[in-house]
């Protein structure tokens, strides 16, 4: 068996969206002649975790861990000390403090400015760029100890291929670069980053890639964009890769659960305004008799109870029909999914993000649930609608989404707790299982390491 250094930043325990890809190759790249050697940042006591996921990996799988420092978290520790020193030394009455208001941030104090002024300076491409010397030192140490036949990086944060660049240049090991989300085409891009940081990302983007062996991409619409700007490098170099979805199906008879269930995993991101099926729930709920909305309820599973999504709840007096569910390990998730009657995805309707695939869709499909998305016109709403998996709204339209929410519950009147009968194509959603993805992994492997 051949043995890859595999640099991840994100790995479980990790609970979070981004440590599933590379979680999923390292648990499968074994089925196809390589062994993992996956290096990655020690436990962290500020993030969510989820230990189950490592009980699946095979034992064959290595994982290193190392340090990392963290400017946020000794800035936030520094804070904290200075106002557990400075008493008040009489009652007073605190006077209100400045704020000002930033793009895409809110409300922020003078401290909360000065911090992410900071940060942002010695924060390019990233704030990780700090686990460069730690990952660097633990590289060398691993491709020193064993016979490694490749390297692969994957990001964000994308200060983990500056550190595959520097063992691609010391090792001479063939490189797979693979971008979960993109880098310089990402228009959430820091919109308080200085002209200066721009060039430099773009720069740093433009060495990567230049050096590397294969270049993989989770969407089309970011592969295409990057083949744009690099012309002159062969188009054989660049791989598109998606997310997927683990088969967990189980056997014998699924149920659902007593009420109309529409279910959402994951946070959502108030950047995007994804609220529109909230406004459409409202007016359906209004159009229908109490019994309806006795009998409805959606699930927020991994949501906070806290910020902008609370608030929109509260707004449009929904508290009793939206329950927000605490984060839960991945397969718990699923298997409320899987329960549901109806998948929730919601992007918003802004057309920056038509090549935006988020990864619940294609967990969504592997629950074989039906799916109601509510995105702009793109690869997301292609793939949905090619795989017969739900329904695309991809405008503030009212009228379709109370239709699909009409026919939904009728369903589910009629079939009680019995899932209703759904009918996607089964050979269009293989093609996201993420065995097959892996072996795709494996193929460019082998490919550059003749």
């Amino acid at each position: 068996m051949r043995k890859l250094l595999f640099l991840s930043y994100p790995f479980p325990p990790l609970g979070a969206a981004g440590a599933l890809r590379p979680f999923r190759f390292a648990k499968y790249l074994p089925e196809f002649g390589w062994l993992p050697f996956v290096l990655t940042i020690r436990e962290r006591k500020d993030v969510p975790k989820d230990y189950s996921l490592l009980k699946e990996l095979p034992s064959s799988v290595n994982i290193i861990r190392t340090r990392m420092f963290y400017p946020a978290m000794l800035w936030d520790k520094i804070a904290s000390l200075t106002r557990q020193r400075t008493k008040p030394k009489r009652l007073t009455v605190e006077k209100p403090r400045k704020v000002w208001v930033l793009p895409n941030s809110g409300r922020c104090s003078a401290r909360q400015v000065t911090k992410r002024f900071l940060l942002s300076l010695i924060s390019t491409p990233d704030h990780h760029i700090f686990w460069f010397p730690f990952a660097i030192r633990a590289c060398t140490q691993i491709v020193k100890e064993h016979n490694i036949s490749g390297l692969m990086t994957t990001s964000p944060p994308h200060s983990s291929h500056l550190v595959g660049l520097a063992v691609k240049k010391i090792s001479r090991l063939p490189w797979i670069v693979d971008f979960r989300d993109p880098w310089v085409d990402n228009f959430k891009l820091r919109e308080d980053m200085l002209p200066w940081q721009k060039r430099v990302e773009k720069k740093l983007e433009r060495l990567i890639v230049e050096n590397a062996d294969a270049v993989i991409a989770n969407t089309k619409t970011n592969m295409d964009m990057l083949i744009k700007r690099y012309p002159y490098l062969s188009q054989d170099k660049f791989i598109t890769i998606r997310n997927g979805f683990e088969d967990i199906s189980s056997t014998g008879r699924e149920r659902s659960f007593n009420k109309f269930t529409i279910t959402h995993t994951g946070i959502f991101y108030p950047m995007v305004n994804p609220y529109f099926f909230f406004e459409a729930l409202r007016e359906w709920l209004s159009s229908k008799g109490e019994n309806t909305r006795r009998n409805t309820r959606v699930l927020l599973v991994g949501e906070t109870k806290e910020g902008e999504t609370k608030d929109v709840i509260k707004s449009l007096q929904l508290e009793d029909v939206v329950k927000f569910v605490p984060r839960l390990p991945h397969r718990k998730a699923l298997s409320i999914a899987r329960m549901s009657d109806l998948l929730l995805v919601s992007l918003g309707f802004d057309s920056r993000n038509a090549g935006w695939v988020p990864m619940k869709v294609y967990d969504y499909l592997g629950c074989k649930r039906p799916i109601l998305a509510f995105l702009p016109e793109g690869e997301a709403a292609a793939l949905i609608r090619k795989a017969k998996a739900g329904s695309v709204i991809t405008s503030p339209d009212f009228k379709t989404t109370q239709k699909v929410l009409d026919t939904t519950y009728d369903k589910k009147l009629n079939h009680g707790r019995s899932l209703c009968n759904f009918d996607p194509e089964t050979n269009e959603i293989d093609l996201f299982n993420v065995k097959n993805l892996t072996f795709k992994l494996a193929s460019v492997l082998q490919s550059i390491t003749k």
